[in-house]
């Protein structure tokens, strides 16, 4: 979604919400960790606009050369898998999200399950349970195409 769709978005969920007594209904984002904008999240979509939950993805990575990358783009190596690891494991310990999503999204870039890999899993799992943090499992990975 686009910025400039958010109060459109914000407003519709909310008219349904107050039009509909069979359900409850919740305004809420998925945003891509970055420790760089946790505060705009929380004072902003938190505080400002009022949402009822955020949920996090690690989408993006910053390279040591201050660069954005989309995870689909990056080399199979371990310093990335571990920077992943690192970073998704951050945004379950922020406490500013409800719940994480797409814990195996490494696998977008990182080809082989090895050692290293498992061990990025079970970082991940253990971390979001000791946080009491549920994790999305998504099935649309079967049906996307395999990597290259």
């Amino acid at each position: 979604m686009a910025y400039t769709q958010m109060d459109t978005y914000l407003q519709e969920c909310r008219t349904l919400g107050a039009s509909n007594n069979d359900m409850h209904i919740l305004c809420g984002f998925e945003c891509d960790y970055d420790a760089r904008y946790i505060q705009w999240y929380a004072e902003h979509l938190v505080d400002t606009k009022k949402v009822d939950y955020l949920c996090f993805g690690v989408h993006y990575l910053v390279g040591p050369d201050g660069k954005e990358t989309y995870i689909k783009n990056l080399p199979s190596q371990k310093q990335w898998l571990d920077l992943y690891t690192d970073t998704y494991v951050a945004g379950l310990k922020s406490g500013l999200f409800l719940f994480g999503v797409h814990p195996d999204l490494f696998g977008m870039f990182y080809k082989e399950w090895d050692k290293d890999a498992e061990y990025s899993a079970r970082r991940i799992l253990s971390c979001a349970a000791e946080f009491d943090m549920p994790l999305e499992i998504n099935g649309y990975g079967f049906r996307k195409p395999q990597i290259d």
